[in-house]
């Protein structure tokens, strides 16, 4: 019995474990709007390892360098955009 109780609790935090990244991450976007340049690249860079699928942080993360003049790096990340949402 304990063993049953104990792989349902593991299966109910694998499940939700996405979604805590996915919040965790988007919390760190909207930081990141609120940041400098700079640091918010770093915030955005931190969000993106938490969720890959999300196209708004490689979006603002092109946007921050390609304000920053940073064309390669912008272009990489709009590309990284683009492939999330055609």
């Amino acid at each position: 019995m304990r063993h049953t109780a104990l792989l349902t609790l593991i299966c109910l935090l694998a499940a939700a474990t996405p979604a805590l990244a996915s919040d965790e991450a988007s919390a760190l976007y909207e930081r990141a709007l609120t940041e400098d340049d700079l640091r918010a690249i770093r915030t955005l860079v931190q969000a993106r390892k938490l969720d890959q699928k999300d196209y708004r942080i490689p979006y603002r993360i092109g946007f921050l360098y390609h304000k920053m003049n940073r064309r390669p790096e912008a272009r990489e990340a709009y590309e990284a955009t683009l492939a999330l949402k055609p």
